[in-house]
């Protein structure tokens, strides 16, 4: 629990030292929606197989809700996934910027998926799952 403890810290050292870069042109933008592109297309497989679960299960099974919290920890997966694909890109996209150079992926990974939007996006999705579908 500590090593995780010190990984979520260094992540959020990371965070600040992103939000703390001033990275300006259209090279930041490019590398967003690349990012936001790769992370769809990593995504598709899993929508179609879990879209394709919901059409067969309904709200009284208990696989449904199962299937629920399994779709909402993916949800936050892909934030995470597309934060760390992101900052990569930035890397590639900027070599002479000596603070992106040395990033540990997984600390701003672990970041990113425990970060407190996080917990409105599972919230959220509940919220639509329980009253939409």
């Amino acid at each position: 629990m500590k090593k995780l403890i010190k990984l979520y810290q260094e992540g959020s050292k990371i965070s600040d030292i992103l939000e703390k870069l001033e990275l300006k042109g259209p090279k930041t933008w490019k590398a967003l929606l690349f990012a936001f592109l790769t992370t769809l297309v990593i995504a598709v497989p899993f929508v179609l197989i879990i879209s394709s679960c919901y059409f067969i299960y309904s709200k009284v099974m208990p696989f449904f809700w199962i299937l629920s919290a399994l779709t909402s920890l993916l949800i936050v997966i892909g934030f995470g996934l597309s934060a760390v694909i992101y900052v990569k890109l930035l890397q590639i996209y900027f070599p002479d910027v000596e603070k992106l150079k040395n990033i540990n992926y997984g600390a701003y990974f672990l970041k990113e998926v425990l970060h407190p939007f996080s917990v409105v996006i599972i919230l959220v999705y509940f919220a639509f799952v329980v009253f939409v579908l």
